[in-house]
């Protein structure tokens, strides 16, 4: 299945194609349009993929290092309270 960015949904290459026309019956200019456009579509939707990984990237790094203080944090207040 190819993924249609116009309707934010799964599409088959029967639903890329007019209506009531068989692949067999479009030319090849036609054929290789839709194609174009279907690889337009797809690499656009890749490179926002990629930009919201790269995005959540730095969402993970940020509380993992967050996380890594508070952790830190706590150790040293442990420490603290068994030598009190």
């Amino acid at each position: 299945m190819d993924y249609d960015l116009h309707n934010d949904n799964l599409t088959s290459i029967s639903q890329v194609k007019p209506a009531g026309t068989q692949i067999s019956k479009l030319t090849g200019a036609t054929y290789i349009s839709l194609l174009q456009k279907q690889l337009e579509d797809e690499q656009e939707a890749r490179e926002k993929l990629e930009k919201e990984l790269e995005e959540l990237k730095k969402i993970s790094s940020e509380i993992q290092s967050h996380l890594s203080e508070i952790q830190k944090e706590q150790a040293s207040q442990q420490q603290e309270q068994q030598q009190e």
